[in-house]
């Protein structure tokens, strides 16, 4: 029992390894397209930055910008900034690009390739370079089995 056990997990396990980089993509990146449908584009000026936090108190983004259009939109970003490029405190003041949805608050977003496009970006470089990575894998040790 404890063998079959041990063979679903490891299962799982190699499923998530091939799975993950394919799935995280799709959702970042639907995330990101989805967030483009019923949208005004207007500009908005970031006023302070934020840690975001889990239910649970945790902190999940530090640096995370909140800006305000001169409407009166508040418009929170979803990622934090990168402390190694330029800290989010350096953003204040500046004025920003923002898509406000027309019906869903919690779908407004701040227009800038960090905020919008990074993590796509990212998920689809490590699937171009996993997968391909992966079937070549496949293929050395195919071959070298049927060497023998």
């Amino acid at each position: 029992m404890a063998k079959i056990v041990g063979y679903f997990i490891g299962s799982l396990f190699v499923a998530l390894l091939l799975l993950a980089p394919i799935g995280g993509m799709i959702y970042f990146m639907h995330d990101s397209l989805s967030a483009l449908e019923n949208v005004v584009k207007d500009q908005a000026i970031v006023e302070k930055c934020i840690s975001k936090r889990s239910s649970t108190g945790k902190v999940n983004a530090r640096g995370v910008p909140v800006a305000m259009t001169d409407t009166g939109v508040k418009v929170e970003g979803s990622i934090g900034q990168p402390k190694f490029l330029f800290q989010c405190k350096d953003m204040i003041g500046s004025s920003v690009p923002v898509l406000i949805h027309q019906s869903d608050k919690a779908r407004h977003r701040i227009n800038t390739y960090w905020q919008m496009w990074f993590l796509p970006t990212i998920f689809s470089i490590f699937s171009l370079i996993w997968y391909p990575a992966l079937y070549k894998g496949y293929q050395k040790k195919k071959n070298k089995k049927k060497n023998l």
